[in-house]
């Protein structure tokens, strides 16, 4: 301790007293009041040592005072109590509990006591019995490490950070006092954490994004380890790490359908989605072309590039190059033959068409190229020509007659004058109406007639009988 006075310290002087009231004479606890001289007095401290047989639990209480020069005696005691401690603390956990089995572990609880004085710490081990590794904090290592609780007589650790897997581990603790004694670390706490199976997946469904590639998707479950696709046999397509909630399938037959599933797995097992199918896209028609056209019909055909038999085709046509269209076929319509023939058209009428594919789940591609094509005109039905009336001659000469007559057609090619055998004598152009024959014989009887011909064939006048005039 420490001592002062105004000319000098002489002497300090110490008693130290049990709980009961004994007094320590140096050797023994008595009943007499025994001073005790400090053994070192310097100018302004002092010490005493003394092997004081102190019993654990009690309390004592060490008074001091001192003299000076002038045998003057310190009227206030400096007085202090303390408690003797050497009984280590004990520490118990009381969750988990041993052998016992948990699919999660969020929390560790225990008790804590000390016979003297307080617990005031009390810290765990969390070791991985597989690796012996210890938990750190944020993840496993292999240095051993004591995690600090909070609480003291009741004591938790928050574990709902710890990363599990299915195994076994053991749990350690060990407390402190308010006398620093720390408890010696006794068995641990050994359990097993045996995982849940994960819940199904939910919202499992497929989306086409091509005619090669299909999209799966899901929500994601707690506690899976990772997910696994599958065939509708059971077949695994893929296997995806935990917290996935998709998968692009690539390398599918076009417009083909596929069926599929996905199941969350850990440890503990594995559960299942609803089955799903579906079909990927179709490729476009190709070279889509004109076969023939007609007055009223025509044929057009495609490539099916590869598309499956049963493939759907869409049929377009328009008169305005696809300002507005016609559908011509639709997916409800089924028409799965390659070419097709248009037929009730209007005549002399250009159409335009197009062609696209649809997968079996109606979704279409794009058109293949437009193909324009116009109809033929319809040839009207050719009559024969009304025959020319009127027919009639006039001599001339000796040697010439004027024929002359009334067109009575309005379709007629020409006309052709003949003899009464029918050989023609001359050919006229359409809508003419006389003609003057020369080169006859003097005074002599000519026949003739006039017919007006076309490709349906002809209609003929009367025959005229006329003389040429005689010599003068």
């Amino acid at each position: 301790g420490t001592c002062a006075d105004n000319v000098a310290v002489s002497s300090v002087t110490v008693r130290i007293e049990r709980e009961d009231a004994l007094v320590w004479s140096g050797a023994d606890w008595s009943a007499a009041d025994v001073w005790l001289d400090a053994d070192n007095l310097y100018v302004s401290s002092w010490s005493h040592t003394t092997a004081v047989t102190l019993d654990d639990g009690v309390s004592y209480g060490i008074f001091a005072k001192a003299k000076d020069s002038n045998d003057n005696w310190s009227t206030v005691y400096d007085t202090i109590t303390f408690t003797y401690d050497i009984s280590l603390p004990t520490s118990t956990i009381t969750y988990p509990v041993t052998s016992g089995q948990y699919a999660d572990l969020t929390s560790i609880n225990g008790t804590a006591i000390d016979a003297v004085t307080a617990v005031n710490t009390v810290w765990i081990e969390l070791k991985r019995v597989s690796d012996n590794f210890f938990w750190a904090g944020s993840s496993w290592t292999a240095t051993q490490t004591a995690l600090l609780t909070s609480g003291t007589t009741s004591w938790g650790y928050d574990s709902s950070s710890v990363i599990w897997a299915a195994g076994y581990y053991s749990i350690y603790s060990a407390a402190g006092d308010m006398a620093d004694n720390i408890e010696i670390t006794g068995a641990p706490v050994t359990f097993e954490i045996i995982l849940s199976t994960p819940a199904a997946p939910t919202g499992f469904a497929g989306a086409a994004q091509s005619a090669e590639s299909i999209q799966w998707n899901w929500e994601d479950v707690a506690e899976e380890e990772g997910y696994r696709l599958k065939t509708s046999t059971g077949g695994i397509v893929t296997e995806l790490a935990t917290d996935t909630t998709y998968y692009i399938e690539t390398g599918l037959a076009v417009n083909s359908s596929y069926y599929r599933y996905v199941e969350a797995y850990n440890a503990g097992g594995a559960s299942s989605s609803s089955l799903s199918a579906r079909y990927t896209h179709a490729y476009p028609p190709l070279s889509t072309y004109l076969v023939s056209s007609s007055t009223g019909s025509a044929t057009i055909t495609w490539q099916d590039n590869s598309n499956p038999v049963g493939t759907v085709w869409g049929i377009e046509r328009a008169t305005d190059n696809f300002v507005s269209a016609l559908a011509l076929k639709a997916f409800a319509d089924n028409y799965t033959t390659i070419g097709y023939t248009d037929s009730g058209l209007a005549p002399a009428t250009t159409y335009y068409y197009r062609v696209r594919a649809y997968n079996h789940e109606a979704v279409p591609t794009a058109f293949d190229s437009v193909v324009a094509t116009r109809t033929v005109a319809v040839e009207l039905a050719v009559s024969t020509p009304a025959a020319p009336s009127l027919f009639s001659g006039t001599a001339q000469s000796a040697s010439s007659i004027m024929w002359s007559w009334t067109d009575s057609s309005g379709n007629e090619d020409g006309f052709e004058l003949k003899d009464s055998s029918g050989a023609v004598i001359q050919t006229f152009a359409a809508n003419t109406t006389f003609y003057l024959e020369t080169g006859l014989g003097v005074n002599e009887e000519t026949y003739r007639y006039i017919a007006a011909y076309n490709s349906a064939g002809e209609g003929a006048s009367i025959t005229a009988a006329i003389y040429t005039l005689a010599n003068t």
